[in-house]
Parts: structure tokens; C-alpha cells; sequence
């Protein structure tokens, strides 16, 4: 989705991910890293790359939380409360679009991604 960020939200990405490199730079998560560094290696820019593309994809990674109020009856529209909303990591890696083919099932701390139906 990076073609349809705006000019803030690209740059709020950019700034971000140059936010979360320096930290790692400065905490000693690459080794050979200098602080004062004025350049960065190419294994450096390309974790950069990857920070930047995490934070494009959180905002579409986002997922709402939903409970059920009331019974579940097949044929019937869900009973569903909006109860908050999760960002999903791992989901993150899976490939998808915006008219989903899978629907995802929080049961206690484990999610399952189930396909709606058959997946070519």
C-alpha cells in the first residue's frame, strides 16, 4: 500500500523507521556499529527498509476486536460489539487484500486464520 500514502504519512513512516534504526544503532544491536557514525553499512539500510515497510504495514494490519452479544444462529447476522482493536504481527507476513478470503479466531491467547472458503 506504500503508492497510496500521502506525502505526512510517508514522511511520519520515514521518520519513524529512522527513530527505531538509531536506537538500534545506539543500543548495540549491530556489533560493528559506531555511534557517531556518519554513514550506515548496507545491512543497516536495509533493516531500515524493512522498519519502513513494518510501519507502513501496521496501519493496515490493524484488526478489530469484536465479542458477541447475544446468540450466534446460522443464517442470521452476527451478534457482534466492537470492543477495541489489535495489531497482529504475524498477520502482517500473510498476503491479503481488503476483500479478505480468511477470518481470523482469537481463542484465548491463540489466533487461527480459517479460509471463508475454498482457495485457489
Amino acid at each position: 500500500h506504500t503508492e497510496k500514502l500521502t506525502d505526512d504519512n510517508e514522511l511520519t513512516a520515514v521518520i519513524k523507521s529512522v527513530f527505531l534504526l538509531r536506537f538500534l544503532l545506539c543500543s548495540g544491536y549491530f556489533p560493528e556499529a559506531d555511534e557517531n557514525m556518519s554513514t550506515i553499512t548496507e545491512e543497516q539500510s536495509f533493516i531500515g527498509k524493512l522498519l519502513f515497510h513494518f510501519q507502513c504495514g501496521i496501519n493496515y494490519n490493524q484488526h478489530g476486536i469484536y465479542e458477541a452479544d447475544g446468540a450466534i444462529e446460522a443464517g442470521k447476522k452476527l451478534p457482534l460489539v466492537d470492543v477495541g482493536a489489535a495489531f497482529y504481527p504475524n498477520m502482517v507476513l500473510f498476503n491479503h487484500a481488503c476483500c479478505p478470503n480468511t477470518i481470523r479466531i482469537n481463542q484465548g491467547k491463540k489466533t487461527y486464520l480459517v479460509a471463508k472458503h475454498l482457495i485457489k
